[in-house]
């Protein structure tokens, strides 16, 4: 369930502006609220963490639930929602 359609239109709406315009691979995270253990994690660069689009570090998987509140300890990481988007060109 998507709890802010706004929100979550504006970010997809990004996303395919800048890959119409760059050759890029989106995808789209969801700042965690707990230390989650379902879901995979992205890190993402903390030196942009103030702009919308964040360059990827790496993706983690599923991770313990020492890890996890690790992750979210550092700022910098997201949950992966699974979702992607790309310019077929």
């Amino acid at each position: 369930c998507i709890e802010d359609e706004q929100a979550f239109s504006e970010n997809v709406t990004a996303a395919l502006k800048y890959c119409q315009s760059n050759d890029a691979l989106m995808t789209l995270g969801i700042r965690p609220t707990f230390p989650n253990t379902g879901y995979g994690y992205i890190e993402f660069d903390k030196e942009q963490s103030d702009e919308l689009i964040k360059p990827v570090q790496q993706f983690r998987e599923k991770p313990d639930y020492q890890t996890a509140k690790e992750f979210i300890a550092q700022g910098n990481y997201l949950w992966n929602a699974g979702i992607f988007m790309w310019s077929a060109s």
